[in-house]
């Protein structure tokens, strides 16, 4: 399918609609840096701003206006086998589950706990921001989260499950729960999944735009559904997951985002497929300088970028160092040479070809 090549008319969109979709570990580090971009684009005065799974992280933090250095540092800090401790090995899950006297339910547990995970986003957001969704799964329909209760779109109604703002916590472990791996949530009697397993798959732009009632063509949307290189072995984790969270001939597709304002696809080939827990501090960096360096391509491909803010970005893309600087100074850094912004603006030329 081709890249979103065309260049949205900003004067009648207005604000727009962050999305960052699911994609576990890439879509929290690369999330995060293109969400960084965003923000330091000054695009960040967003209608509303959301996530599926591991991109309902970054989206939590950045919908909660949270200090740019402090989304770096608590990026970089993340230990993802603490805040997703084991609580079974793969063989007793296994051999449990298949005995006659298991319970029906023991899958659901899954390998990992995630309760460390809500703690500490919910020590950073204690309060559910305003304009911040995301997007869990029962029985592949959507459990939209927001501000104003938690909403199940069946296939002939739209059920309300709760009203009010819900539990940080509580929310996005149920979007991260990975059927099998990570355990599933309890929420108002109500068993959820991964929000990626729903009929919306991990980019909901339809979902999202109908039920806020804006056009799709307003969205920003940080996508990793689309470079999937499935192994042997991780098709046949994704069938068994599918299994698990009665997702089993689902159409998980994104069809409609090619309708949004921009479509951010970072490359990480090297985390495609995974689930690592253990990143070093380069790694998580590189991660991240991904999805800014993406973002600010595309950004600028599309006439995005307030001309104040170009230098900044084009500074902070540089390295991951400059980023940091610029995160935590905020100051403006010196205007780059006119030969270092035609090579730049070269390689972002090259990079648009090469997604068509």
């Amino acid at each position: 399918m081709k890249s979103n090549l065309t260049k949205p008319d900003v004067k009648k969109i207005g604000r727009f609609n962050l999305m960052v979709s699911s994609g576990s570990i890439r879509a929290i580090l690369a999330g995060a840096g293109a969400g960084l971009a965003c923000q330091m684009a000054h695009l960040d005065n967003f209608a509303t701003i959301g996530g599926v799974s591991g991109g309902s992280i970054p989206s939590l933090l950045l919908a909660a206006k949270v200090d740019p250095k402090i989304i770096l540092d608590k990026t970089l800090e993340l230990d993802f086998a603490k805040v997703l401790p084991q609580r079974e090995t793969v063989s007793h899950f296994l051999t449990s589950w298949l005995r006659p006297h298991a319970k029906k339910t023991y899958p659901y547990q899954g390998l990992r706990a995630s309760a460390p995970l809500g703690e500490l986003l919910e020590s950073l957001v204690p309060v559910w921001p305003d304009n911040y969704w995301t997007v869990a799964a029962r029985n592949g329909n959507p459990v939209l989260f927001t501000a104003k209760g938690v909403f199940e779109y069946q296939a002939d109604k739209i059920v309300q499950i709760m009203a009010g703002r819900p539990s940080v916590s509580q929310a996005i472990r149920a979007s991260c729960a990975i059927p099998g791996i990570i355990e599933a949530i309890d929420y108002a009697g109500v068993r959820l999944f991964d929000g990626g397993y729903s009929i919306h798959g991990g980019l909901p732009v339809e979902l999202i735009s109908r039920h806020f009632k804006f056009s799709m063509r307003s969205v920003l949307a940080v996508d990793f559904t689309c470079h999937e290189k499935m192994t042997f072995l991780a098709s046949g984790l994704m069938y068994l997951s599918k299994f698990i969270s009665h997702s089993l001939g689902r159409e998980l597709g994104h069809i409609y985002r090619e309708y949004a304002a921009a479509v951010i696809r970072p490359q990480l080939d090297w985390l495609t497929g995974r689930l690592p827990l253990s990143l070093t501090k380069e790694q998580k960096q590189e991660a991240i300088m991904a999805g800014f360096k993406e973002a600010y391509q595309v950004l600028q491909f599309k006439n995005l970028l307030p001309q104040e803010s170009k230098n900044r970005l084009e500074y902070a893309s540089r390295s991951f160092a400059n980023l940091y600087e610029i995160c935590s100074t905020k100051s403006e850094p010196v205007k780059t040479p006119w030969f270092q912004r035609m090579f730049s603006q070269a390689v972002a030329a090259v990079r648009t070809v090469q997604m068509r």
